[in-house]
């Protein structure tokens, strides 16, 4: 039962984290960044990343890595990625365009 709760948390955090660089890849295609700024956001996504990583196996697996949660945030990614992202970014940058046009970016 433990372990099954583990791996739902897995694939919860992997998705969640695909989510969190689909707000980075959102803000790009509306306001579009240089070079020396993605670069800046990778750094800092991959930072929180490595901090939800620990965060989660120390909260769950008393910072054991497991290979099946491993493959589970992979799966999360996996399946955000193929099912929401695709309409996400596509609706949210139309939503965001319009949006800041209507502010008078």
């Amino acid at each position: 039962m433990q372990e099954n709760l583990f791996i739902m948390h897995a694939m919860e955090m992997g998705t969640f984290l695909a989510f969190v660089y689909d707000l980075f890849r959102l803000l790009r295609r509306v306001i579009p960044h240089g070079v020396l700024w993605v670069a800046v956001e990778d750094v800092l996504y991959w930072l929180f990343c490595a901090g939800e990583v620990f965060w989660l196996l120390q909260k769950e697996n008393n910072g054991e890595i497991r290979w099946f949660a491993v493959l589970a945030a992979a799966g999360g990614i996996w399946s955000y990625l193929r099912l929401a992202s695709p309409p996400f970014l596509k609706y949210g940058s139309r939503f965001l365009k319009k949006l800041l046009t209507g502010l008078g970016r």
